[in-house]
């Protein structure tokens, strides 16, 4: 980073110097220094450097409290003639969410009344995470056996250590896609794996398609990830409440959920029929007032000022994944490979 062209010119004009001669937090030029990168993970990778880089290099500079990071939104949505700026993914699964409930009533069994609001709103809030981490876990495993997972029964620990109970799994999961699969060229196979030391059994998937086969192991861990503990909760209300009977009633327009997720698929579908979405791949994009107006005016400008232990936090994971030491490495990928639930490819 000291041998980039940017990082010297950054040296330069905060004053202050580098290195043990050299070196004097009293000369800065600035009260803040604002760290402005894009809103996506290409972004984070640069501000965590650059975080590094000030922990590393001038740390008094982060006690001092000179440090903040700017907020500029990933989406602005315009509907009608109101616009919104989003800051990430989450807020714009919120807005979305927000809309799509907005006067809805849910009749999980068209013979009791409507579900209350707030429940609506948190089941539809958890399908929405279940559906959001599936996609980006696409490229792990195959998409059609993530989306089909809240079409089966939920897998507990109790049922990972009992031979009998996977194999039924496993037997309703080959009937669903079967079932689902119209193709003759397609073809998913699920199957027992070997069980783990602590008694835990995997399953192999295998998928065939133009007479291409692949194989992937779906181990004891994946279902005890958060992504499927949160599956695991819509399966439950799933189950629970929702009858072949269940609609939602937005308006006047009447959506059946007799495939719940397909129904609540359409309410998304619905909402963002009437926005227009654009979304940011980085500041460049902005007109110069739109960058003024959402990333930079004083008066609603959002920052965060970082701490010592945010700077602590960056370099801790940019040594351990940037570093020269290969096992710390490893150790956190194998520690953490199925828990991730932010990962954009």
């Amino acid at each position: 980073m000291l041998g980039s062209v940017e990082i010297g010119t950054l040296i330069s004009a905060l004053g202050c110097g580098i290195g043990r001669e050299a070196y004097n937090p009293d000369n800065l030029r600035y009260h803040r220094i604002v760290l402005m990168t894009d809103a996506d993970v290409d972004g984070a990778h640069i501000r965590t450097l650059l975080l590094t880089f000030f922990y590393r290099q001038m740390p008094e500079l982060v006690e001092r409290g000179h440090l903040y990071i700017a907020q500029p939104p990933l989406y602005k949505v315009k509907r009608g003639k109101r616009e919104e700026y989003l800051l990430d993914d989450q807020a714009f699964n919120a807005y979305l969410l927000n809309q799509a409930v907005e006067d809805a009533q849910c009749f999980p069994d068209a013979n009791k009344p409507h579900m209350k609001s707030e429940d609506f709103k948190s089941f539809f809030s958890l399908y929405q995470k279940v559906k959001d981490t599936s996609q980006r876990l696409s490229h792990r495993y195959p998409a059609l056996f993530l989306e089909s997972l809240l079409y089966l029964p939920r897998v507990t620990e109790a049922v990972l250590q009992d031979q009998d109970a996977m194999l039924n799994w496993i037997e309703q999961a080959n009937k669903h896609f079967a079932k689902i699969i119209e193709l003759d060229s397609e073809k998913f196979v699920v199957r027992l794996g070997a069980s783990s030391e602590e008694g835990n059994f995997s399953m192999v998937l295998e998928h065939t398609k133009h007479e291409v086969n692949k194989s992937f192991i779906i181990a004891p861990e994946f279902f005890m990830s958060d992504l499927y503990q949160v599956c695991g909760k819509v399966i439950d209300i799933i189950e629970d409440q929702f009858a072949d009977t269940a609609y939602v009633m937005s308006g006047e327009t009447k959506t059946d959920l007799i495939d719940v997720p397909q129904g609540l698929n359409q309410l998304l579908a619905a909402v963002q029929k009437g926005l227009h979405i654009q979304r940011y791949k980085g500041l460049g994009e902005m007109m110069p007032e739109q960058l003024w107006e959402t990333t930079m005016n004083p008066e609603n400008r959002r920052m965060l000022q970082v701490k010592i232990g945010d700077a602590m936090e960056a370099d801790q994971i940019f040594t351990t994944l940037m570093g020269d030491q290969v096992e710390p490495r490893k150790h956190f990928i194998e520690d953490n490979a199925l828990l991730a639930d932010n990962i954009d490819i």
